[in-house]
């Protein structure tokens, strides 16, 4: 009981979610029908199933649940409301509850486990919670979750080698698109820069551009069904210390190497605003008083954030095992060239309103 099965993606149109995970991003399937696609990606898998004629995309959380019929049980002697009974679907018998951000939770007995997966890392699912107390509580308390980290915004499940992250939607100044989602997940590559020139070859517009964060470098992808997606790198071992930010940004304060929203989709504006938490933290290092948690910068963890990197533990050099060439033919070799910083420009515009479905 308790790993993250899959995240599940039902799609009102298949085949175009299908060709962008294969075609665009080079994710290999291990099975492939007109019921079900599994990609074979590392830890939970990533899973695309057709949606009801109508109904508009959805993303789903597929916990394991081992004998799923005492689980059921357990949970309607409590009253907990579920979505009809067992029912059997493509990835096993099912039952499905919602937590309360209303986000599908389906509580799984598989029939068969899926194949593993080679590449990438299905690193994060990220639940970026209105209702926090209440959502945490449910995860932790009905779907019966054990927590594996935690602070006063974020708390970090133990789901196996994909972790489930609850992150308090109040607390988000990020710039990240990801985070105006109820759901979203992460892939993680120990090469990202070479991974992310490989993408720009295949044809992918970044929704945002690849940039260096605190967290380490990271990117958004917006899939067909208009879901952004995080790709990130491996995490740094340490947060820089205010000698190597005086010498990264300047005693100016300027913001060369803030990460992009829009990014390549839409306009090629930077963020120019000038951090004032920044300007607070420094001063209040000079003066040995404690200085001030300074924003997140794109990353996924939340604001105010004082521990170590959150993308999980400190990851070997290279690949964990060998990458599918995919169509855009097989992976270039050798050490990435470094990014040169991003261009400066004027503000961007604000950004519209999503569809409140997403939200």
């Amino acid at each position: 009981m308790g790993r993250l099965h899959c995240v599940l993606l039902l799609t009102p149109d298949i085949e175009r979610q299908r060709a962008f995970y294969r075609e665009r991003l080079g994710l290999e399937a291990s099975r492939s029908d007109d019921a079900l696609t599994v990609f074979a990606v590392a830890g939970a898998a990533l899973v695309l199933q057709p949606q009801v004629p109508g109904a508009k995309p959805e993303l789903r959380l597929a916990v394991t649940a081992v004998p799923l019929e005492a689980r059921v049980a357990a949970l309607v002697a409590r009253s907990v409301p579920l979505e009809g009974g067992i029912v059997e679907q493509p990835t096993g018998r099912v039952a499905v509850l919602r937590d309360p951000e209303g986000t599908a939770v389906q509580l799984v007995e598989p029939t068969a486990e899926l194949a593993p997966g080679r590449w990438p890392r299905l690193s994060h699912a990220i639940i970026n919670a209105a209702k926090f107390d209440a959502t945490v509580a449910f995860y932790r308390e009905v779907v019966g979750l054990k927590v594996a980290d935690e602070d006063e915004r974020w708390v970090e499940f133990e789901t196996g080698e994909t972790r489930l992250t609850v992150h308090d939607r109040a607390d988000n100044d990020s710039l990240a698109l990801y985070a105006d989602q109820r759901l979203a997940f992460a892939f993680e590559d120990a090469g990202f820069e070479t991974w992310t020139e490989e993408l720009r070859k295949r044809g992918v517009a970044f929704a945002t551009a690849p940039a260096e964060t605190e967290l380490g470098p990271q990117a958004e992808v917006e899939d067909a069904d208009g879901w952004f997606v995080v790709l990130h790198g491996p995490a740094p071992e340490e947060p820089p210390d205010e000698d190597e930010l005086d010498r990264e940004y300047g005693e100016d304060d300027d913001t060369r190497g803030l990460p992009r929203r829009g990014g390549e989709l839409g306009s090629e504006a930077t963020r120019r605003t000038l951090p004032a938490a920044k300007v607070a933290r420094k001063q209040a290092a000079r003066s040995g008083a404690r200085p001030a948690p300074e924003p997140d910068r794109g990353g996924f963890v939340p604001r105010g954030f004082s521990g170590p990197p959150r993308f999980g533990p400190p990851r070997p050099p290279g690949f964990a095992g060998p990458r599918p060439a995919g169509p855009g033919g097989p992976r270039p070799s050798g050490p990435a060239a470094p990014r040169p910083a991003a261009p400066a420009g004027p503000p961007r515009p604000p950004r519209p309103d999503r569809d409140p479905e997403r939200r």
